[in-house]
């Protein structure tokens, strides 16, 4: 919750530190790229203008909706927005399992991690060659040749662009070790919660088929996250409790 200020303006995001220091992190861009919010080429997003008579070429776009975004969805933004989810137990402070899964998605790997040491497999993206992607055109208004400066260059917006990457898509060719150890095969990912509370992490990832921990003071919480995730594994987790 935000604290009740009278004296200065209201923080509205917190500012996250990365103090990992040690080798390079896991990071799975493609599992978690984000849908687009509708933009137009001016104005907000109920803009829309009218296509100009007579004009044609790639200038014919500017007034009018234009899309030069990658079908794949846009890379993941710093600031995230979760509707609220219920949950029916005595537990007050449990967040929506579209965190834990946006999460679990980035910083492990599907397939999961090297048997014998324990590495990351790494996702294999194909990308477009860009040199193929069409070029701008003359653009004629009225009749007349309107020379903007970009004939002839490779074009990175408008309608033709936008149809080049729909047929041209990123593809994922498979995964791939990011280790030198032969023999190994994959094993699914680990997912480690210090603070399991209503072991929500725990649920989400058994759902993405990860491998799940949880620690937690409460041995009642212990128990409501134990019969939660049970509904994801057919046999039932282990409780332990510390003497």
């Amino acid at each position: 919750d935000y604290p009740p200020v009278s004296d200065r303006i209201l923080k509205e995001f917190w500012t996250r530190s990365n103090l990992w220091r040690g080798h390079d992190y896991y990071w799975d861009q493609e599992a978690v790229r984000e849908e687009y919010s509708p933009t137009k080429r001016w104005g907000g997003d109920k803009y829309k203008g009218a296509i100009k008579k007579g004009t044609h070429g790639e200038d014919a776009g500017l007034d009018r909706e234009r899309s030069c975004f990658p079908n794949a969805g846009r890379n993941l933004r710093s600031v995230w927005e979760f509707p609220t989810q219920p949950y029916p137990e005595a537990h007050f402070a449990v967040f929506p399992e579209k965190l834990p899964e946006r999460c679990i998605k980035a910083a492990t790997p599907e397939v999961g991690c090297c048997s014998k040491c324990g590495a990351p497999w790494e996702r294999i993206v194909e990308r477009p060659d860009m040199r193929e992607r069409p070029l701008r055109t003359v653009a004629k208004q009225d009749g007349q040749r309107i020379h903007s400066g970009f004939d002839g260059y490779p074009q990175s917006a408008g309608q033709k662009w936008q149809k080049w990457r729909d047929e041209n898509p990123d593809k994922t060719l498979g995964w791939q070790p990011t280790c030198k150890c032969e023999g190994a095969k994959p094993l699914q990912s680990l997912v480690l919660d210090p603070f399991a509370g209503a072991c929500t992490t725990l649920y989400v990832a058994k759902k993405l088929n990860r491998y799940a921990v949880g620690y937690d003071t409460s041995v009642e919480y212990c128990h409501l996250g134990a019969d939660r995730c049970q509904q994801q594994v057919l046999i039932r987790p282990n409780v332990y409790r510390r003497s």
